[in-house]
């Protein structure tokens, strides 16, 4: 170890980064054949290097490989600020990495808290939108400055959606039933698991793929998996569902995110 350590100094002197992306590369990939974990330190010294060479993409997938083996609050906010960035990854993800944001502990500004709650409230999810902006009173985002007023009334509003959106449930869940298509059954499957009901919100997400039809059918699965994540006693099966999400847009993105964050 010292040895490599030595090495990797002196390629690092020599501005040779391409020879440490080789050697690192190897020492990972000779780990990773092994079943053990990478060592953290190789796993930056190849970031690092993959970075300074220009390999995006490589760059990228050590930078996932760091936060699946170390989920450290730098490495969350690194991968978080590139992932809406990913080739192929669709806008309607975007209230999904504010929702990894706050699960990881990252999200600090004022306005995330904000647009989150205004995404939330858009998607119907007025009890999403509830938690976020008592999070951000809590953790002093929101409430205090020259815009506190302003977040007194979004926060009046999504009290007032929220009561509105409730008393309509019966009539959407009427109206989803009678649809040939599953998409309505799952909205109003993840609106019922946002406001803490993940037994009802669970069943209706999976009537919902179950009658099929779905315009996006990876997100449906996503949905039931954090649907299924809420729950102690669904907690494996939510495992199942989002490592079985597939897809290039984002989907199966978010979906191993979740895994990394409400793995045991």
């Amino acid at each position: 170890a010292t040895t490599r350590q030595l090495q990797s100094y002196l390629q690092a002197a020599s501005g040779d980064y391409a020879a440490i992306a080789r050697d690192a590369g190897a020492t990972v990939a000779a780990a990773e054949q092994a079943g053990r974990r990478p060592e953290e330190a190789d796993l930056r010294r190849l970031a690092d290097a993959q970075q300074r060479t220009g390999n995006q993409a490589g760059y990228s997938a050590t930078l996932g490989k760091l936060l699946a083996n170390y989920p450290k609050k730098d490495y969350w906010n690194a991968y978080l600020v590139r992932l809406p960035r990913k080739a192929g990854f669709s806008p309607r993800f975007e209230l999904d990495v504010l929702r990894l944001r706050l699960a990881s502990g990252t999200m600090e500004k004022t306005e995330d808290y904000m647009e989150m709650a205004q995404l939330s409230l858009q998607a119907g999810l007025t009890a999403e939108a509830l938690r976020v902006i008592e999070q951000g009173y809590k953790a002093g985002a929101l409430g205090t400055g020259p815009e506190a007023s302003r977040h007194q009334r979004l926060r009046d509003l999504a009290v007032k959606r929220d009561a509105e959106i409730r008393a309509k449930l019966p009539e959407q869940a009427t109206e989803a039933a009678a649809q040939k298509e599953g998409d309505g059954l799952v909205r109003l499957g993840y609106t019922f698991a946002s406001m803490g009901d993940s037994d009802r919100g669970i069943q209706l997400i999976q009537e919902g793929i179950t009658k099929g039809q779905l315009k996006h059918p990876e997100d449906a699965r996503l949905r039931l998996g954090m649907a299924q994540l809420q729950s102690p006693k669904t907690k494996g099966a939510a495992m199942q569902t989002l490592r079985s999400v597939k897809g290039s847009d984002g989907a199966a993105d978010i979906a191993r995110l979740w895994t990394i964050l409400g793995a045991p």
